[in-house]
């Protein structure tokens, strides 16, 4: 229950949004004209802030969403529950109120590790405030100390799992958004993409571009930055040669198995082992030995 004691009106331009986020259009329609309708059902939460300032005496709790109703309603003031709260646990309880919500923008949860994390919160923290898986948390802060923006977005958006953006940051930048679009938009998941970075990597260590090759003019191939099409070629590529490296390998083990058995019926007939003692053919290739011995 609410303590009416504790709930004043003050002037909206004397709130201090610590963590302010951004929100769906439709949501935020939907919220002003309710409250157009029915009035405020819940008053926010604002801490008072020590020493006030001329411009700011609140830093808010929770309630942004509220506030910029009132305000698109042409409201100067809203009604306030004032508790007493140092800055640094009012930007907490803001992160852990918006990290709650099912809700939410991309970079939302993003932008929230980050402030902790400049907090020097360390993930274990994190985890123990917000709810979230640690392991979680710890991905997204090597993300986010790689600057790994748009990964960081295709995450939370449900694009690629966290455990892949993780994976496709290892490569170079000029690779990356390949990568991604390659995962996707071509179905190049689990073991494939795997694959597919070492066969960059290994191109890059023979100093082969990972460039597109359809155009013959220097200048413009080099402009031309790969993409999840050419990392699929590549891929198909490198199966085709594997396929065919495969069939001549079944191919010539066939010719082996030919020539040993020819060779083992040959050394069971006296008449022709007793030719190439004659001949003083008493010894073979060792590597021919070992053959025919294995295939006995």
């Amino acid at each position: 229950m609410i303590d009416n004691q504790k709930i004043q009106q003050i002037k909206i331009s004397s709130i201090n949004i610590l963590n302010p986020r951004a929100r769906s259009k439709k949501i935020f329609g939907d919220m002003v004209e309710n409250i157009r309708l029915v009035g405020l059902k819940r008053p926010i939460t604002v801490s008072s802030k020590k020493p006030t300032t001329k411009q700011y005496k609140y830093d808010l709790v929770c309630g942004q969403g509220r506030i910029e109703a009132f305000q698109e309603l042409g409201q100067v003031h809203i009604p306030a529950i004032i508790i007493e709260e140092p800055e640094e646990t009012v930007l907490l309880k803001s992160l852990v109120e918006n990290l709650a919500r099912r809700l939410h923008q991309p970079l939302d949860h993003l932008a929230a590790i980050k402030i902790l994390m400049d907090k020097k919160y360390d993930s274990s923290d994190i985890s123990q405030k917000t709810g979230l898986a640690e392991s979680y948390v710890c991905m997204i802060g090597v993300l986010i100390r790689e600057g790994e923006d748009r990964l960081l977005t295709a995450v939370e958006l449900g694009q690629i799992p966290i455990t892949v953006a993780i994976q496709i940051v290892t490569s170079p930048e000029e690779e990356q958004k390949a990568l991604q679009e390659a995962y996707e938009k071509n179905g190049m998941r689990g073991d494939k993409l795997k694959q597919v970075q070492e066969i960059l990597e290994a191109r890059r260590l023979r100093g082969k571009s990972t460039k597109s090759s359809h155009c013959h003019d220097r200048k413009t191939r080099s402009k031309r930055r790969l993409t999840g099409e050419d990392i699929l070629k590549i891929y198909q590529k490198e199966v085709e040669r594997k396929q065919t490296l495969s069939r001549q390998a079944e191919k010539i083990s066939r010719q082996i198995h030919f020539i040993t058995q020819a060779l083992r019926e040959l050394f069971s007939e006296d008449h022709f082992v007793t030719l190439l003692r004659a001949e003083s053919l008493t010894t073979m290739p060792k590597h021919l030995q070992t053959l025919l011995e294995k295939s006995e």
